[in-house]
């Protein structure tokens, strides 16, 4: 006949195995789905990075920027727009503060009334300085009359790529 302790002590043998095994799968799925969630993130980067960069080109004068003009500006925005709203839950809430005021610092939203474009927060006076009066009297119609200063623009643009980076798992410094 078993006694209560031989049986106690038969259970507490079996429920130990059991238990690490358990807790072994749990983590290892947890690691899986955090390494899809970080390949869908750099999936997710290589998408909206470009076109950041392109309009922070754009803002700042360098680079490709002559390649662009408004029209391209405000289509990269809303492509980035596309993708940042649909995977919202993929970014932690910093990150998404991070975007939401680079893209703040870049466009005034309803600037041109309702169901119009967004207007570039251009600072009009760095522009003409890089490509003239003339071209940037012909982006007036495009342009917000409260611009960003271009180190406001490129402060916004480090701080979502550096949570970008933060999300990806990429170190503190790296690129630096």
């Amino acid at each position: 006949m078993w006694t209560t302790l031989e049986v106690a002590k038969l259970l507490v043998g079996i429920a130990t195995p059991l238990t690490v095994i358990a807790v072994g799968w749990w983590i290892k799925q947890r690691e899986q789905i955090n390494a899809e969630l970080v390949k869908k993130r750099i999936a997710l980067y290589d998408e909206v990075g470009p076109k950041a960069n392109d309009i922070l080109c754009f803002f700042r004068g360098v680079g490709h920027w002559r390649e662009l003009d408004p029209q391209k500006v405000i289509e990269a925005k809303r492509a980035m727009d596309r993708c940042m709203y649909r995977y919202r839950p993929f970014w932690s809430e910093a990150c998404w503060q991070a975007y939401d005021g680079f893209i703040k610092a870049c466009f005034q939203h309803f600037g041109g009334g309702a169901g119009k474009p967004a207007l570039l927060r251009l600072d009009t006076a760095h522009l003409t300085r890089m490509v003239g009066a003339e071209q940037v009297a012909a982006w007036r119609p495009h342009v917000s009359d409260t611009p960003s200063t271009v180190e406001e623009v490129q402060r916004r643009y480090d701080a979502w790529m550096a949570e970008l980076a933060r999300a990806i798992g990429v170190p503190g410094q790296a690129g630096r």
